[in-house]
């Protein structure tokens, strides 16, 4: 008995049988390679879902070039502009590398994507301040300067706001005193000497005063106007400034005043 063509059973497809039919070798294996290339792709696709989601989990952040392996997906989600909405490249509250962005003041602890946290014992650890990181006020100006106690004051050039260095390794005095009052709002304008700083205070409503009056972020002068620090404890007990540690070098420290009365105070009435 003979067939007229080739007809057998046609081998099961990813979509059931076929039945008995009449089949062409070339067309069959057109079709088998058709639904390979589909099934090939939706396991790329899948692979490449996969791997974006791990990713994700492992605190990478969202990245595009995962979706260079995902047929038809290069330009990234359809509707999201390569990316989820909102974010860009990372997640929201992550800076593209996965790191979480903190706008917080650093404290002692620090905070990720931050780096080394103000405050002594940290060796040029203080980092540069973020605006709406300092308050107003007298208070708030002993506070910032306390950030930078133990720091040699040429290293504090470009964290501390406003502070110049202008005396390079000593002869910084006043302006680390400006520094913390401009910053503050406790004065406008900036001042690296110490009379000229006196007579901007004076401008703008300073006065003199005595020393069992001198409250926090108030201004202390030596007679000879050589020398300013800030009052940091109320009656000027004790004083934060840069001060010389040795010879022509100097530190920002808080120490005892162990002459209130013999020095000059100016405070804004």
């Amino acid at each position: 008995m003979a067939f007229v063509g080739n007809v057998g059973f046609n081998q099961m497809s990813p979509f059931g049988f076929g039945g008995m039919q009449q089949q062409n070798p070339y067309q069959q294996g057109f079709q088998m390679g058709q639904q390979m290339a589909q099934m090939q792709q939706m396991m790329q696709m899948m692979m490449g879902m996969m791997q974006m989601m791990m990713g994700m989990m492992g605190g990478g952040g969202f990245n595009p070039a995962m979706m260079g392996g995902m047929p038809g997906m290069q330009q990234g989600i359809p509707g999201m502009g390569g990316g989820f909405p909102g974010i860009g490249n990372g997640m929201g509250g992550y800076m593209g590398g996965g790191q979480p962005f903190s706008p917080m003041p650093f404290g002692p602890s620090g905070y990720p994507g931050g780096g080394m946290p103000y405050g002594p014992g940290y060796a040029n650890g203080a980092q540069p301040m973020l605006p709406g990181q300092v308050g107003s006020g007298g208070s708030a100006a002993v506070a910032l300067g306390q950030r930078f106690l133990g720091q040699n004051a040429i290293d504090i050039k470009g964290r501390l706001p406003n502070f110049t260095a202008a005396g390079g390794q000593t002869n910084n005095c006043a302006d680390f005193v400006s520094s913390l009052l401009q910053s503050t709002g406790g004065i406008q304008g900036h001042f690296v000497n110490v009379r000229g700083l006196e007579q901007a205070l004076l401008r703008q409503g300073y006065r003199r005063i005595p020393a069992e009056q001198a409250k926090p972020g108030d201004v202390w002068m030596n007679p000879s106007r050589g020398h300013t620090e800030m009052v940091a404890t109320p009656g000027a007990t004790q004083l934060i400034g840069s001060n010389n540690d040795r010879p022509g070098h100097q530190r920002i420290s808080q120490h005892n005043n162990r002459n209130p009365q013999g020095g000059i105070y100016y405070s804004r009435q």
